[in-house]
């Protein structure tokens, strides 16, 4: 009886953690069902301007970014009967033209159309419908007729879920199962995502990063609901996950190490303009080394070069890996990162796993949602 628009929890009798076949609620033979039919979308017999559609990449974080797709994908295209597919004229900063010279979302991920290289496209910005001109993310709260009755949650996870099939290559440079070993992760198991890096300094989120002692407590308090032992703690910041593991005396700690995620070289990034530019502001002015005075947003220090987004990549999809497979999750629904790793989970159990949100409810949009009303809507912010 949860509404995942207006909810911080979801809280399940311990019953049913880990039901074989999903809950009654996700009904799994639909799910099948709508991957199909997104599956078959994405493959129309011809790919002319009347079959497909080609949109820009956004180049925001990993999770904005595969958000935004879907958002595309299950609310745009899908509807409109066309197939999507991103536009070659900007490259996907997680990627690197060293390793993979395409740059684009199928450096990791399998195919998932069969259309390509389209000449024209649409910006994030309007797409016409209905002869008129509507912001694309006016319509992320839309549902095909279908499958209207499931919401969006739903639709955006079967969305997402067709999205996430990593490519062969991919899967055994993770080495996932050789990771979840040597790190300890046994299931059932709590996943967390603690964020300490550019939410702290960029958008409404600046300064207001949510305390670790209050994390540790809603994780304490799920892994006692449901009686379990361990917790894999997900972040961006070095000294996280010993600082965490005192705040949860009694239950075991699993994290990505460090020789897989150097979270130092990461943190320091983030002040790299700062420092050699420590009076300049966000006036809307670019120096001639690149530095804007709004620095902090991981995609700009891709851009500039101070991380290599390939190897960002890989860390980040070994997290939302370890999340998406956990049992059950303490995370931010204000990160897009949350809200994937929450999405693909549901999509794997085939049911809604136990939920809390540090920092509200799940969020549609691809950046963040203000103002959300009884019903579920809400403004992008």
């Amino acid at each position: 009886e949860t509404h995942v628009l207006t909810a911080t929890a979801h809280l399940p009798p311990p019953t049913t953690l880990g039901a074989p076949g999903g809950d009654a609620w996700f009904e799994a033979p639909l799910f099948d069902r709508a991957l199909e039919a997104i599956r078959a979308a994405q493959h129309p017999a011809s790919c002319s301007s009347e079959h497909a559609l080609a949109a820009h990449m956004e180049n925001r974080g990993l999770a904005a970014s595969i958000m935004h797709v879907a958002g595309l994908m299950g609310h745009v295209t899908f509807p409109a009967g066309k197939a999507l597919t991103m536009s070659h004229k900007h490259h996907w900063v997680y990627t690197d033209a060293r390793t993979c010279p395409s740059r684009s979302l199928e450096c990791l991920f399998r195919g998932w159309t069969a259309c390509s290289d389209l000449r024209g496209h649409v910006p994030e910005g309007a797409v016409t419908v209905a002869g008129h001109s509507t912001l694309v993310r006016d319509l992320y709260w839309t549902v095909p007729p279908e499958f209207a009755r499931k919401g969006v949650f739903w639709w955006r996870a079967a969305a997402v879920a067709y999205l996430w099939r990593l490519r062969p290559e991919v899967l055994e440079a993770l080495d996932i199962e050789g990771v979840k070993r040597r790190i300890g992760y046994r299931r059932p198991i709590v996943s967390v995502h603690l964020r300490r890096g550019d939410s702290c300094h960029t958008s409404i989120r600046k300064g207001r990063c949510i305390p670790l002692d209050y994390a540790a407590e809603r994780v304490q308090e799920m892994a006692a609901r449901y009686s379990i032992p361990r917790v894999f703690v997900a972040t961006d910041s070095p000294g996280v996950v010993e600082e965490f593991r005192g705040l949860v005396a009694g239950l075991e700690v699993a994290a990505v190490p460090d020789d897989l995620f150097d979270r130092a070289e990461l943190e320091d990034s983030i002040h790299k303009c700062s420092r050699k530019h420590p009076h300049k502001t966000d006036d809307g002015t670019t120096l001639e080394d690149g530095c804007s005075g709004n620095d902090a947003w991981l995609e700009h220090r891709l851009g500039r070069g101070y991380i290599r987004g390939d190897a960002l990549a890989m860390t980040t999809l070994l997290d939302v890996e370890l999340m998406a497979d956990a049992d059950a999750f303490v995370g931010h629904f204000g990160s897009n990162l949350s809200r994937l790793a929450y999405m693909l989970m549901a999509a794997r159990r085939r049911a809604a796993p136990p939920f809390t949100s540090l920092d509200g409810p799940w969020c549609y949009h691809w950046r963040m949602c203000c103002d959300v009303q009884a019903h579920g809507r809400s403004r992008v912010c």
